[in-house]
């Protein structure tokens, strides 16, 4: 009596372990995506007690510092963002559908914070595209991480140039929502520079990520909510000491010796004019790479226009 059991028993073990090898099946990922997505709405915030604020989690992961213009005062940089929520709309029990406990959704599809880059250089653009994928967890957690190319504006001082350390910043913030509404603040208090590419020009000295925030315009005592991501940059010198200061110094030790040749001395006025040419090229070759401004005033600039007028 017992042997059919005992055949129907190890026939239930032997399903059971090949749905457990197998994982879950298509047709559970397709129920589960309709069960959350069909009465989901990406226009309303997803909290289910809508007179909360959401909180999102925001890092930066620089991969390149590409280039900063100095004429033009614009930083340009590559890297991803990483923005962490909880999305409560977006729950489920994994025991429900066949073990699944992550889903990966395009972002479209899902709500997502109105964050724009403040201080850009470019047309505002929104982050990612329709086709950018996001992860969720069962417990709701979402995960987005758009790719990102910024073009911002960075007030240079050139006083100490080519000796110069500079800081720049991009500045997130939300487009429409308020702190009553979304709070977005900064997962950790640096920039991630795990991934990050050497520049020829300029070196990393430090970092920081910083709360940011804006009074609204149209909602009385709220404030935009954002963060400050920071780069301090230090101009490697190797290049312009090479290139422009030993030539200057070069020029000014020419520039005395005219006065040491004997006044009767026929070359004297030829290397006179020669050194007041070359400082002159120099001071041109340096003006063309700095921004033009009356805040602040390049040292080396001034020394090469009071070597020339001596010449």
């Amino acid at each position: 009596m017992l042997k059919p059991f005992l055949l129907l028993a190890i026939f239930w073990l032997i399903i059971r372990g090949v749905h457990l090898v197998l994982g879950f099946s298509s047709d559970e990922m397709v129920k589960l995506r309709n069960d959350l997505l069909t009465s989901y709405s990406v226009g309303v915030l997803p909290i289910k007690n809508q007179s909360k604020s959401i909180a999102v989690n925001m890092s930066f992961f620089l991969i390149m510092i590409h280039n900063l213009n100095m004429k033009n005062q614009v930083l340009t940089a590559s890297g991803w963002l990483k923005f962490e929520w909880c999305d409560e709309f977006l729950q489920w029990s994994p025991a429900d559908y066949g073990g699944i406990d992550e889903l990966i959704l395009f972002q479209k599809d899902v709500w997502l914070p109105d964050i724009f880059v403040e201080n850009t250089a470019q047309h505002y653009r929104e982050l990612g595209n329709s086709q950018m994928l996001i992860s969720v967890r069962n417990t709701g957690m979402v995960h987005w991480e758009p790719g990102i190319i910024t073009e911002t504006s960075c007030a240079v001082n050139i006083g100490k140039y080519p000796f110069d350390t500079q800081v720049c910043d991009v500045r997130f913030l939300t487009w429409m929502h308020t702190n009553k509404t979304l709070t977005v603040e900064p997962e950790i208090d640096t920039i991630n520079l795990d991934a990050l590419l050497p520049n020829g020009e300029w070196d990393i000295t430090k970092t920081e990520a910083k709360d940011y925030r804006y009074p609204s315009t149209y909602r009385a005592g709220t404030d935009h909510t954002g963060v400050t991501f920071v780069v301090h940059l230090r101009r490697k010198r190797f290049f312009y000491v090479l290139n422009t200061i030993i030539p200057v110094v070069m020029l000014s030790c020419l520039n005395v010796l005219v006065f040491i040749l004997p006044s009767d001395c026929g070359e004297r006025m030829a290397l006179a004019v020669t050194v007041l040419l070359a400082f002159t090229v120099y001071l041109g070759i340096i003006s063309d790479n700095i921004p033009k401004t009356s805040e602040s005033l390049s040292l080396l600039g001034d020394s090469l226009n009071e070597e020339k007028n001596s010449s």
